[in-house]
């Protein structure tokens, strides 16, 4: 009979040692259990992983840098947004109402350290992907002929017509958020192309960015002036 009371207490302290065990992970895990990230001015974003790498599944609309700082906001003049050698940020055609579906469009200036006083536009952990991670990125999709088409939100509501490819097949949640000219204009329209920067510049002015059409299924890899305003994800 002596055994018994042995095995209960065997049994016991295998318990506690796993729960103690799953107690310790939870502590050490970085993320909330939900997939949501929160950035500098607490706006709230889920995230989803492609080829070992974490990517929000929103375009970033903060008005601040992680650690508090204010980012520019140059207002609606194009000569201003124009003259500005700062992070700045402005929301589609001058309207705040767009902020909560297509995020804000930003500088290239918000990611260079020289220009934004070595801070991060990024949630605390993450930062704005390089060139090479995106390349990784749509080569873990299917390639630039079909990229745009897995990453893009599917149906008419957002993109015009035709939405060519469009499947969201990993849940990036790609959105026409239109872009900010160098020159201050709005004439790269909403609805029908989505820009974004990518971390690395190949001179003083121009760095890369990505594209995606609303009659295409295939991403675009090209240079931009960096006082273009593009949407930014970020990754970990």
């Amino acid at each position: 009979m002596k055994t018994i009371p042995n095995l209960l207490a065997l049994l016991l302290s295998l318990f506690f040692i796993i729960g103690l065990t799953i107690s310790c992970d939870k502590e050490n895990d970085d993320e909330p259990a939900d997939n949501r990230i929160t950035d500098g001015d607490g706006n709230v974003y889920n995230y989803i992983e492609i080829g070992g790498v974490k990517w929000l599944t929103e375009n970033l609309k903060t008005t601040t840098y992680n650690d508090g700082t204010p980012i520019s906001y140059p207002g609606t003049q194009n000569q201003t947004w124009q003259a500005i050698a700062e992070g700045a940020y402005a929301w589609y055609e001058n309207d705040e109402d767009n902020k909560n579906i297509y995020g804000a469009l930003y500088n290239w200036f918000v990611i260079d350290p020289q220009t934004n006083g070595n801070k991060n536009i990024c949630p605390e952990g993450w930062r704005v992907p390089t060139d090479i991670e995106w390349l990784d990125m749509v080569e873990n999709i299917g390639g630039f002929e079909v990229a745009a088409g897995n990453l893009k939100t599917k149906g008419t509501s957002k993109w015009d017509s035709p939405n060519t490819g469009a499947t969201d097949k990993v849940g990036f949640g790609a959105l026409p958020g239109g872009a900010r000219q160098y020159n201050g204009n709005y004439d790269i329209k909403d609805r029908i192309n989505g820009y974004w920067w990518a971390a690395t510049d190949i001179g003083p002015d121009i760095a890369w960015g990505r594209s995606m059409s609303h009659d295409s299924a295939e991403i675009g890899r090209l240079t931009y002036h960096k006082k273009h305003g593009f949407s930014i994800r970020c990754i970990k």
